[in-house]
């Protein structure tokens, strides 16, 4: 019967008898050569249309199969079978559809592909086959397929791939998207089948991989831009597995079991620009995080209910980073001060959903940055939040009379003690005329608990006003003030002291020098004894009584600042008795 109604069709087609039935609940346009069935009930592919027709849109029916009914429209060049019931494509379905270019059967329930389901597609660039229920691929189905780009296997139940060379006709290929499936490791044996390096997407992200080897990325992918490996169950990558990834623009690693930030791995990838590390295990950012990727401009850290921790040098490395998205991380409950602040291009800061209670101006360039969420954190709005509460007031009110007032809040009010700069970086932003967007949905206070709840443009400006600082800082001044007093007289009595002991020590030794002078010239053959302070009377008798008696000065002789001169005078005395 199939038989029978092809090949009438086909003298009708050779008869140029044009005259097209367009079936109901079709819209027919002959002008533009589109026919579109979207839902109209059909079971099979109507062989009534526009010989001519070059696209057909038969999404939302019941087909179930394509046999024998495609070969009147060899003009084709869009066909839509999406969302019908197809279980097979069967072999040289589509043989006369060499102007074919692009051919969707997604959301249908096909298992396998054929050696020559596509036979004739030979310039075919665009194929949909996801959300089918393939698992088994032949060798050569793609074999006619010489221009594909964009091949679409998502949502399907492949494990893996029997045969290396499944891929190895398609010349052009750039896209390949094979996530949601079950692949259970990255198909390094196909991908190193690519007959050029022409593949630029690949997506491998909603599978089963568990780890990623040396090998996982052949050469031949060395012109890769972007590559999905999101929501696998990834806990291991090789050093070397992302080597010959050299020109890799976004890598999307979000959603696995990483411990640990892959900061060597990631190394390798010189031109990387995107980078999602979001819903992973670890704990940590550690300095130098991103250690050589100078090309980064995006990073994704969200949904990581272990991190704590990021150290102050995190992006050190990243001197073009444009925005950073650290979101709900429920743990993470500080910043490092100057986190940004090597980052020069930075643009926009996201730092919604997490834990953050203290905030300060210095952890934010905002001199630079265009866009800054710090919603749904749990802020505790006192003058230390003065910074952020000026800048939400300078938004809510816009207009040049409330610039003016927002300024003259920044000079008058006072900051509470080492937020000075915050206030005069708060100044600059106003003077300069710089474009700050916040976020102000659910920018609400925590604490304390007389405005908890409340959205911190509503808070009132005393809540954050710093007056009791004012009476500090003059304490503080004269306190410094006194301090310095006392320490000047303090040094002025120690100086005078000591000039007094050098006046009694100088009196002292004039004196005992008088005394020398006289003992010499009284006798004819004088001995000076030098005694020291030290010396106990019993010493002191010793030396006196080993000289003949009249032959001997006696003195006691100090440089001690504590030697008392009447000391000094009665040892000269005893010298004097001993002399007669």
């Amino acid at each position: 019967m199939n038989y029978f109604l092809t090949c009438i069709f086909l003298i009708l087609a050779l008869t140029k008898l044009n005259k097209a039935i367009c079936p109901s609940r079709c819209q027919c346009f002959d002008q533009k050569l589109e026919a579109s069935c979207t839902d109209a009930g059909l079971e099979v592919v109507p062989i009534q249309l526009n010989p001519e027709v070059q696209t057909i849109i038969l999404r939302e029916n019941r087909i179930s199969n394509v046999h024998y009914t495609l070969s009147f429209y060899i003009e084709l060049r869009s066909l839509d079978l999406s969302v019908n019931k197809i279980n097979v494509l069967g072999s040289h379905n589509f043989e006369y559809q060499n102007k074919l270019l692009n051919l969707n059967i997604s959301y249908n329930e096909i298992s396998a592909l054929s050696k020559d389901t596509f036979k004739g597609l030979k310039e075919l660039k665009t194929l949909d086959l996801s959300y089918n229920k393939i698992s088994v691929i032949n060798k050569t189905a793609f074999r006619d397929t010489l221009h594909l780009e964009l091949l679409i296997l998502s949502f399907n139940n492949i494990t893996y791939f029997e045969d290396s060379e499944i891929f190895s006709s398609l010349k052009s290929l750039r896209i390949l998207k094979l996530d949601n499936n079950q692949i259970l490791d990255v198909p390094n044996n196909v991908l190193s089948n690519l007959p050029h390096q022409s593949l630029h997407y690949l997506y491998l992200n909603e599978n089963l991989i568990e780890t990623v080897l040396d090998n996982s990325f052949p050469f031949t992918l060395t012109n890769l831009h972007t590559l999905a490996l999101s929501s696998n169950i990834i806990s291991f990558i090789n050093e070397s597995s992302f080597v010959t990834l050299r020109t890799l623009h976004s890598l999307d690693l979000s959603n696995n079991n990483l411990s640990a930030i892959p900061t060597k791995q990631l190394s390798k990838l010189s031109a990387l620009v995107n980078l999602d590390l979001s819903g992973n295990n670890f704990s940590n950012i550690d300095s130098v995080a991103f250690k050589s990727l100078f090309s980064l401009k995006l990073v994704k850290i969200n949904l990581i209910p272990n991190l704590d921790s990021i150290d102050q040098r995190a992006f050190v490395d990243n001197v073009q980073l444009e925005t950073v998205i650290i979101n709900e991380n429920m743990n993470l409950k500080q910043l490092p001060s100057k986190l940004f602040q090597g980052n020069t291009n930075l643009k926009s800061v996201s730092l919604k959903g997490n834990s953050l209670s203290h905030l300060e101006a210095s952890h934010f360039p905002l001199e630079r940055i265009s866009f800054l969420d710090l919603s749904d954190n749990p802020l505790h709005c006192d003058c230390n939040l003065l910074w952020l509460w000026i800048l939400v007031q300078l938004q809510v009110k816009s207009t040049m009379e409330t610039t003016t007032v927002a300024y003259e809040m920044t000079s008058n009010t006072s900051i509470s003690p080492g937020t000075t700069t915050e206030a005069q970086r708060v100044d600059r932003i106003i003077k300069n005329n710089h474009s700050l967007t916040i976020v102000l949905n659910n920018l609400k206070c925590s604490s304390p608990p007389d405005i908890k709840g409340l959205e911190v443009k509503a808070v009132p400006e005393n809540s954050v006003h710093c007056e009791s600082n004012t009476m500090l800082y003059v304490l503080s001044f004269m306190l410094l003030l006194l301090s310095s007093g006392v320490i000047c007289i303090l040094m002025y009595f120690i100086y005078r002291k000591r000039a007094l002991w050098k006046n009694k020590i100088n009196r002292n030794l004039k004196h005992q020098s008088s005394y020398v002078d006289n003992c010499m010239n009284s006798h004819p053959t004088p001995i000076l004894m030098l005694y020291s302070t030290g010396d106990s009377e019993y010493d002191r008798n010793e030396k006196l009584n080993s000289f003949p008696n009249g032959k001997i000065c006696s003195l006691l002789f100090s440089l001690s600042p504590t030697h008392s001169f009447t000391e000094g005078k009665t040892r000269k005395r005893r010298g004097r008795q001993n002399l007669d």
